[in-house]
C-alpha cells in the first residue's frame, strides 16, 4: 500500500520510455496519470483531516493559530471560487490550448486515445488530462474549462498550508510566519489577474504549491509513501506549461537532498541521490519527444552574451511601478520584500536550512532570468514576461517561513513575535493592495470586454444539435477589434468546426457536396435578417434550420442573433419539397 504513489510514478516513466523507444502508444498512461491524481488529492484530504483529528489540534494555542491559517486560507480562495463562473476574460491562447488538448486525448466517438503529443505552441497536452475527462462527461462549459484550473490551485494551497503545519509540528516557525508564507503568492498582480482569469499559467503555479506541500510531508515524515507522492507531483510539473520545467529540476534537486540528509547509511544516501536525479533527467529526457516549447534565448531580443547591459529594464520592472498599468502593479514588490528572509536564512539558521536556502536564492535567481528573457513563442516585453516567474513566490514564502523561524532561537524571545507580526501586517497590506487593484481592473475588463464565455455558454446550450462543423462569423465579428478572436474562444466549444468571416451565407467545401453539415452564424443583431434572406435563397438542399436569438447580453455591444443549417443529400432535398 506505501509503496502505490511509487509505482504509479516509475510506471508512467516506464511507459512514456517504451513508447519514446518503441512508438508504443496506449491509454494506459492516461488512466494512471489520472489515478495518480486522484491518490494525491486523496492524499492532502486525509492529512487536511488528520491536522484536526490531533489532540494537539485542540490545545489553545494550537487551535486559535489553525482557526487563523483557516479563516486567512478560506479568504485567500474566496475569489476565485466566487469569480469560478464569470472570470475576468477567457484567455483565447487558453481555450485554442484546451480544445487541442481535449482534441488530441481524445480518439474517435470521444474514447480516450492516449496522453501524448502536443498542440501548436508546443506544451504537452497531459496538463489538460482533467478538462478533456470534464469535456468529455459534461460537454463544453465555463465550468468544464475552468474547474481544473481552480483544482489545481485550491489542492495546492492546501497542501502547501499542511506542509507548513507539519513543519510546525517539528519545531519550525509558527502560525503567523505560517500565514505569511500562504500571502507571500499574493503580493504578484499575475496571481489575480492570470488565476482568476483561468489561464495556462495557473498550471505551474498551483502545480508549485502541490510540490512544495509533498516536499515538506516528505522532509518530515520520511517514508515511501511521502517520497511516491513527491516524485508524483513533481512529474505533473514535468508535463505543464513551460515555467513549470524549472520548478521541476529544483524540486527534484530538494528531494534528492532530502534522500541524502534521511537514509541511514552513506552509501543509501549517495545512491538514493543519484538514482533520483537520473531519473529525473531521464525523464525530462524522454518528455522532449511530447514538447517543443524549450527555446530559452533562441532568436531572442536579449543577445546572451549582452544580457549584462539589458538587466537594466529587469530591475526597472522589479523596483519601480508606475501604477495603473496592467503589467507593472509590480509583481516583484514581494521579491523585494522576500530578499530579507533569503538573507535571514543564510545569516541565521543551521547548517542544513542554509544549504536549501543557497538553493532556493540560486534557484530564484536563475528562474527570474530565464523568464525576464528567454524568447518562448512570443518575446514579450520584460514586465510582462515576468508572469512566466510567479512560481517563484511560493518558495519564498517557505524561505522566509524558515528564515524568520530561525529568529526564535538566536534572539530575545520578545522579538520574535514583534518580528512576525510587523512582517505579516507588511505581506497583508500589500496583499490587500493587489487585491484591490485587480477588482478596480476586473470591473473595467467586465464593462468594456467582450463577455465570450457567457455568450457561448448561451449560444452552446440553445444549439438542438451540438456537432457544429462550421461556424461562419459576420462582418460585425470580422470589424470589432475585442471581439475578432472569437474563433478562438469559439474553438473550444466546437472544436472541429471551421471558420469563415462572411456577410453573405457560404456553403463550405467538402469532398462530398452532399454530405450533410451543421454550421452556425454568429453575427450582431443587425445583420442577422438579411443572412437569413441569404439563406433561404440559396439552392435546393440548404434548409434552414433552428434560430436562437440570445437575450441581450450585459456589456455585449449588442444582442448576439445565431442560427443552424444543415445540407440535405438530394434525394432528401426532394423528399422535403
Amino acid at each position: 500500500m506505501t509503496y502505490i504513489p511509487l509505482l504509479i510514478a516509475v510506471a508512467i516513466f516506464v511507459l512514456d520510455l517504451v513508447e519514446r523507444l518503441a512508438t508504443f502508444s496506449t491509454p494506459l498512461t492516461f488512466y494512471l496519470w489520472v489515478t495518480g491524481l486522484g491518490v494525491i488529492t486523496a492524499s492532502v484530504i486525509y492529512s487536511c483531516v488528520m491536522v484536526v483529528a490531533k489532540r494537539s489540534f485542540w490545545k489553545l494555542n494550537s487551535f486559535l493559530g489553525m482557526v487563523a491559517v483557516i479563516i486567512l486560507l478560506a479568504t485567500i480562495l474566496r475569489p476565485p471560487l466566487s469569480d469560478f463562473d464569470k472570470p475576468i476574460s477567457m484567455h483565447q491562447e487558453s481555450t485554442r490550448q484546451a480544445s487541442c488538448g481535449v482534441d488530441k486525448l481524445n480518439g474517435e466517438n470521444g474514447s480516450i486515445k492516449a496522453a501524448y503529443s502536443w498542440c501548436f505552441l508546443g506544451y504537452n497536452t497531459r496538463q489538460y488530462i482533467p478538462q478533456a475527462v470534464l469535456f468529455n462527461f459534461l460537454g463544453p462549459s465555463t465550468f468544464a474549462l475552468n474547474a481544473p484550473y481552480l483544482f489545481f490551485v485550491v489542492l495546492g494551497f492546501i497542501a502547501y498550508a499542511i506542509g507548513l503545519k507539519t513543519a510546525i509540528d517539528r519545531g519550525y516557525g509558527g502560525y503567523l510566519l505560517l500565514m505569511t508564507a500562504l500571502l507571500v503568492p499574493l503580493q504578484s498582480y499575475y496571481y489575480f489577474f492570470l488565476t482568476f482569469a483561468y489561464e495556462q499559467s495557473v498550471f505551474p503555479f498551483g502545480l508549485t504549491l502541490l510540490t512544495l506541500g509533498m516536499l515538506l510531508q516528505c522532509a518530515f515524515n520520511f517514508n515511501m509513501w511521502n517520497i511516491g507522492l513527491a516524485l508524483l507531483s513533481i512529474q505533473y510539473l514535468l508535463f505543464s506549461y513551460t515555467p513549470a520545467v524549472s520548478v521541476y529540476f529544483f524540486a527534484a534537486g530538494i528531494l534528492a537532498l532530502i534522500t541524502l540528509g534521511s537514509l541511514p547509511t552513506t552509501r543509501s544516501r549517495w545512491s538514493a541521490f543519484a538514482v533520483i536525479m537520473i531519473y529525473a533527467i531521464a525523464h525530462f529526457g524522454v518528455s522532449l519527444a511530447h514538447r517543443a516549447d524549450i527555446r530559452l534565448f533562441e532568436e531572442s531580443q536579449y543577445s546572451p552574451s549582452n544580457v549584462e547591459s539589458t538587466l537594466a529594464p529587469l530591475f526597472k520592472a522589479i523596483f519601480y511601478t508606475r501604477f495603473g498599468t496592467d503589467w507593472a502593479h509590480s509583481s516583484a514588490y514581494s521579491v523585494a520584500i522576500a530578499a530579507v528572509g533569503l538573507l535571514l536564512i543564510l545569516l541565521l539558521t543551521n547548517y542544513r536550512l542554509r544549504v536549501l536556502g543557497l538553493c532556493a536564492i540560486g534557484w530564484s535567481v536563475a528562474h527570474l532570468l530565464l523568464a525576464a528573457y528567454s524568447k518562448g513563442y512570443a518575446a514579450p516585453p520584460i514586465p510582462f514576461a515576468l508572469h512566466r516567474a510567479l512560481p517563484i513566490l511560493p518558495v519564498l514564502g517557505i524561505v522566509i517561513f524558515f528564515g524568520f523561524g530561525a529568529l526564535r532561537t538566536k534572539r530575545p524571545r520578545v522579538l520574535f513575535p514583534v518580528a512576525c507580526v510587523v512582517l505579516l501586517g507588511l505581506h497583508l497590506t500589500l496583499a490587500f493592495y493587489q487585491s484591490r487593484t485587480y477588482a478596480a481592473d476586473l470591473k473595467s475588463r467586465r464593462t468594456h470586454n467582450f463577455p465570450h464565455a457567457e455568450v457561448l455558454d448561451q449560444i452552446y446550450g440553445q444549439l438542438t444539435n451540438k456537432k457544429v462543423d462550421h461556424l461562419t462569423l459576420g462582418a460585425f465579428f470580422a470589424s470589432t477589434p475585442h471581439v475578432q478572436t472569437f474563433p478562438d474562444y469559439a474553438s473550444y466549444y466546437f472544436p472541429n468546426a471551421e471558420h469563415t468571416r462572411s456577410a453573405t451565407p457560404v456553403a463550405p467545401p467538402r469532398p462530398n457536396p452532399t454530405d450533410p453539415f451543421v454550421g452556425l452564424y454568429v453575427g450582431g443583431a443587425d445583420e442577422t435578417e438579411p443572412f437569413i434572406t441569404g439563406m433561404k435563397a440559396l439552392p435546393d438542399g440548404m434548409v434552414l434550420g433552428q434560430v436562437i436569438r440570445l437575450p441581450q447580453v450585459k456589456n455585449a455591444p449588442q444582442a448576439i442573433v445565431a442560427y443552424t443549417y444543415e445540407r440535405k443529400s438530394p434525394s432528401n432535398g426532394a423528399a422535403s419539397q
